[in-house]
């Protein structure tokens, strides 16, 4: 578990990955101060026997948060929300170069059916790890993440977003984002 200064004050965290022979441990932890200018002390407790279960929280995500995905074992949502992913034949890659990872052919995909609650109208930021092991030479493949598809129906206030690697026309070998209202 981690704790404030104060050695009581339980800090939210979740553990992404823990390996009990090794003791590698992947955790993203919320300070709930950090200075730029003043150390901020917190501590990281372990080996107590009195914790026999996974004290992860949710909470360590707040509501700016629509979705975080660690890509363990399985593919949901570490956040509150739920915006879980489905697969289509992607394979784990445990570990990866940071954390986890997905190995996904062209023909597979991770997909979040389209909600608003994944959806955008303003600012959007995207944190990701990404490598390709062969770019598609089209312009709109090589896709790292989507929310829905331009001219999408029954979803009234959808906002189209894509992020992908150009393989192919006059921007090739550079990232594209695209965001589109609607």
């Amino acid at each position: 578990m981690f704790t404030a200064s104060d050695g009581s004050t339980i800090i939210d965290h979740q553990v992404e990955r823990y390996d009990p022979v090794t003791g590698e441990l992947l955790a993203w932890v919320k300070i709930p101060l950090l200075s730029a200018t003043v150390n901020t002390d917190f501590y990281m407790y372990f080996s107590n026997a009195a914790i026999s279960v996974d004290p992860s929280s949710t909470a360590t995500w707040d509501a700016n948060y629509k979705a975080a995905y660690h890509l363990t074992s399985n593919q949901n949502d570490a956040t509150s929300n739920g915006n879980n992913f489905s697969l289509t034949g992607t394979a784990l890659q445990n570990p990866a170069v940071i954390g986890n990872g997905r190995d996904i052919e062209t023909t597979e995909k991770m997909f979040c059916t389209p909600i608003s609650a994944i959806q955008t109208n303003g600012d959007v930021t995207l944190e990701t790890w990404v490598n390709f092991e062969t770019v598609q030479l089209t312009a709109n493949d090589n896709v790292f993440i989507s929310c829905d598809a331009p001219g999408e129906v029954g979803i009234p206030d959808n906002v189209f977003y894509s992020f992908n690697y150009n393989g192919a026309g006059a921007n090739t070998n550079k990232l594209r984002g695209i965001v589109t209202g609607k």
